[in-house]
């Protein structure tokens, strides 16, 4: 607080950041005084159930703040949680993990919740079938409302508990009207046979939902024909997530057939589907199977609407990365956010990422999050004009070089390129450094240098004080949130100092972190 005091511009005006349309002005301030601003409280009732029954009678309860509830681990209504739904009635966030075996629970529960609420997420550790909890669901009178829906099951190995018919899910988008974002955690959409297409109008897959637009799937064994019939009924999808392990993405080049899609939809291919997605993070659990990775590239380079792509657990070398980045720039995409965290020995070096860096569709990157060290701006450094040529330099807000190494690996000049690289780039807030450092030497320059005050005679200055005799016109980059690794020995004898230099050298820093 004392270096926010010590911004005259910002505290002459702070009061005025505090009225509702002006709330999210005060994000330039702080993020944490934003998030502390918010009225939304949470309420956590424990497994023992030992939160105290008089907690609501209080006469300074909160009840009109309370915008959020989660449960755990409990499968009985209790007093205190039929008191506090009755009280809280701007509740618009419901979250019930370690769901159970009675299903009139959830059923009691939806029914206490306003019909308001908009945000409702489930995890059944249980073995609650699929269809008795979607059964539930759809007879709520909050269903119509509900704007994101979360379903996940636990590892029980039923069929009963992860399988979830084609009637069933559709019967949740045609129940859930406003839904605009659905999440799915172990839980498999079966697919449907052509033959129940024809006869079943809740098994055909021709009909579409346009007010879904964020989709995300977590080890949902999703087919590839699954997965192209659900971006045929998605068509405004702008987010799509899937955790998968399979072969969700079928090879299927421009022109061609997807051959398992029954003739109504043969003509269907990946340049015709997800084609408003503006974010895509995929990340496959089983780095062997490569087998449907490059039909997942041929999706992703006809998608024009791109803006933040994040590939994980995936194999990807140089030239699939250069035919992706390059069909992106014939189509006109300019990403804003890449994160990149491939295994194998395949994977894109330092090298190998430059020319790529370099090509237009990463010339306005406000992110980047790869698996590399402080060398991979070494390329980029022109030492006749002692400035970096990253050509993202000026719209980074984000860097992270997650690569792990030791000092004695990098190449002469990295690290003091790094710190000249880092202070040319004026948007910088988030910034990541795996490479284990030995000393001080990256931060040289940066933010104002705490050994001056000691040369002014003020070591026993308090914060205030100290505040009110700092230079901070020079300070660059303006960090809100630094990641650093450093060695064992430099951590276990110097953690004190560190976190004083860190501290005083960065005055819009919220959080920071040790990489282990």
């Amino acid at each position: 607080m004392e270096r926010v005091l010590d911004i005259a511009e910002l505290w002459a005006n702070i009061a005025a950041f505090l009225f509702p349309r002006q709330i999210r002005r005060l994000r330039l301030v702080s993020k944490r005084m934003y998030n502390a601003c918010i009225p939304h409280f949470r309420i956590l009732f424990p497994l023992d159930s030992r939160t105290p029954s008089s907690l609501t009678a209080e006469p300074d309860f909160p009840a009109d703040l309370i915008t959020a509830v989660q449960i755990e681990g409990i499968d009985q209504i209790s007093q205190v949680i039929s008191s506090t739904f009755e009280k809280c009635n701007r509740l618009t966030v419901l979250r019930l993990y370690d769901f159970g075996l009675d299903i009139s629970f959830l059923n009691q529960l939806l029914r206490l919740c306003p019909t308001h609420l908009q945000c409702l997420f489930i995890r059944s550790e249980g073995f609650v079938s699929l269809d008795s909890m979607t059964e539930v669901l759809l007879t709520a009178a909050v269903a119509p409302q509900l704007q994101t829906l979360g379903l996940e099951v636990g590892d029980t190995g039923l069929d009963d508990t992860h399988s979830l018919p084609w009637t069933s899910f559709r019967r949740i988008l045609d129940t859930c009207a406003s839904l605009t974002s659905l999440s799915l955690g172990r839980i498999e959409v079966m697919d449907v046979p052509v033959s129940l297409e024809q006869v079943d109008p809740l098994h055909a897959t021709t009909i579409t939902f346009p007010n879904i637009q964020e989709l995300a799937l977590n080890m949902c064994g999703i087919s590839g024909t699954g997965r192209a019939r659900l971006l045929r009924m998605f068509p405004n999808l702008k987010t799509l997530r899937i955790v998968c392990r399979d072969a969700v993405f079928e090879p299927s080049g421009d022109g061609q057939r997807l051959s398992a899609l029954p003739e109504h939809e043969a003509r269907v291919t990946d340049s015709d589907l997800g084609t408003q997605l503006m974010r895509v993070r995929i990340e496959c659990t089983n780095p062997r199977s490569q087998a449907d990775q490059q039909g997942l590239f041929q999706f992703l380079g006809h998608l024009p609407d791109l803006k933040i792509i994040e590939l994980s657990g995936l194999v990807i070398s140089q030239q699939v990365l250069t035919d992706l980045a390059e069909a992106w720039c014939r189509r006109g995409v300019q990403l804003k956010q890449l994160v990149l965290n491939s295994t194998g020995r395949r994977a894109p070096d330092d090298e190998q990422l430059e020319p790529i860096l370099r090509l237009p569709c990463f010339s306005r990157l406000e992110n980047l999050d790869v698996w590399c060290g402080p060398s991979l701006l070494l390329r980029f450094w022109n030492k006749a004009l002692m400035r970096s040529e990253i050509p993202c330099l000026l719209h980074l807000r984000g860097l992270h070089l997650r690569k792990d190494q030791s000092v004695e690996d990098q190449p002469e000049g990295a690290l003091e390129v790094l710190n000249l690289t880092l202070k040319q780039m004026p948007r910088l807030v988030d910034l990541t450094l795996a490479v284990r450092l030995e000393d001080f030497a990256v931060f040289q320059g940066m933010g104002r240098d705490p050994h001056s005050i000691r040369h002014k005679g003020l070591d026993d200055a308090g914060p205030v004080e100290l505040a009110a005799t700092s230079d901070w016109s020079q300070e660059r980059p303006f960090l809100q949130s630094l990641g650093m690794c450093c060695s064992l020995g430099f951590y276990q004898d110097r953690t004190g100092e560190i976190l004083r230099q860190i501290g005083r050298r960065f005055r819009f820093l919220e959080d920071f972190e040790f990489i282990v």
